[in-house]
């Protein structure tokens, strides 16, 4: 049997489909599962057992445009999957469906119409159901009724040895807790301040926990302001390759992000995780599954503005991330690491650990 999965959007999104390459491959052990997604996400799936084959799409090179879109579906074409599975449905992947052969296509209710009225109304028409619960959704046809919903990714031996030998090269010590701050996200309005990510980096250091920065290129200006911010210098990655990202958060003790793809990937490596969503909203369906798991929200009256938070803010206030503070953020880091897999209400706002820092 051969089957074909499609996600073509962003790492985050990517890293979701997980649990439906591990539930297919325990429904059908002898399948072959091929995986369509955007080039530079395929180091996902490496050394996955739920993956045979990659497919990828690259549309800086011959799949660019309509006409690397034809070809793409020529290649496909010549695959002839038993079942082609939709996890995206977009005008791009069901153009894909509708011209290459299969003898059972299939796609997933992205409740687009949903989504649309919590952001445009502030109106949720159903209950709030997470992504990765609609995959699933569209698998009952085949028997699958699996929830093993938390996302899995998987690192060789090498890659995590190869991972604690550069954080030990950076002073870091091997056996102590390790909180590592994401300061990236796709858009300037989903960032929290930068004096924020500092003073809960300096806390942390004070409190005798070590603390390692993670950007991405686009994010050095303000990767920048938040050293600038702070008393003392942790190390700093910006933009490792996606094995090395992986290999590095999964050596942290737990991971401090805004709501964005490396969220999801501390997610898959069981690393505890607490994000801030600002324009975005969990209600979206993008919530981290782990568990115990943290995602705070200010809930303001206008969030979400947009589905991925890409809007600049019409209020020009930015209130969806400046009502979360720093108490709230370092309760839930502390939360974290002396109640492992334990769910909380974040209600404190005022947090020990900020406050003996700040009087140092």
């Amino acid at each position: 049997m051969k089957i074909t999965v499609v996600r073509l959007s962003s790492l985050g999104d990517t890293v979701l489909i997980t649990p439906i390459l591990r539930a297919l491959k325990n429904r059908f052990p002898d399948a072959h599962i091929s995986v369509l997604v955007k080039k530079e996400y395929t180091p996902v799936f490496f050394e996955s057992p739920h993956v045979d084959e990659l497919i990828a799409l690259d549309v800086q090179g011959p799949h660019r445009g309509v006409g690397g879109l034809l070809r793409l579906t020529k290649e496909l074409r010549a695959h002839e999957s038993d079942l082609f599975l939709d996890l995206h449905r977009n005008l791009r992947s069901r153009w894909i469906t509708v011209g290459i052969k299969a003898k059972r296509k299939m796609a997933y209710n992205k409740r687009h119409w949903s989504r649309w009225a919590l952001v445009h109304a502030k109106w949720l028409p159903m209950e709030t159901r997470h992504t990765v619960d609609l995959y699933f959704d569209a698998l009952r046809p085949l028997g699958i009724e699996s929830r093993q919903r938390v996302p899995e990714i998987f690192l060789k031996d090498e890659e995590i040895f190869a991972a604690k030998k550069v954080l030990a090269n950076a002073g870091i010590v091997e056996g102590r807790e390790i909180i590592g701050i994401h300061v990236g996200a796709r858009s300037e309005v989903k960032r929290w301040h930068p004096v924020r990510f500092a003073h809960i980096a300096d806390a942390f250091q004070e409190q005798g926990w070590q603390t390692v920065l993670f950007a991405g290129e686009a994010d050095r200006q303000f990767l920048k302001e938040v050293c600038a911010a702070m008393h003392a210098k942790p190390p700093v990655f910006i933009q490792p390759s996606l094995r090395r990202l992986m290999a590095l958060i999964d050596r942290c003790s737990v991971f401090v992000c805004h709501d964005s793809g490396p969220m999801h990937l501390a997610v898959a490596r069981k690393v505890p995780v607490v994000a801030l969503f600002g324009p975005t909203h969990p209600k979206l369906g993008f919530w981290p599954l782990g568990e115990g798991d943290i995602g705070l929200t200010a809930n303001v009256e206008c969030s979400p503005c947009s589905l991925h938070g890409t809007r600049p803010c019409r209020k020009k206030l930015k209130e969806c991330m400046e009502y979360i503070s720093e108490d709230r953020v370092c309760e839930a880091v502390v939360h974290s690491l002396r109640n492992p897999g334990e769910e909380i209400h974040v209600r404190a706002e005022r947090s020990p650990v900020l406050q003996k820092a700040r009087r140092r």
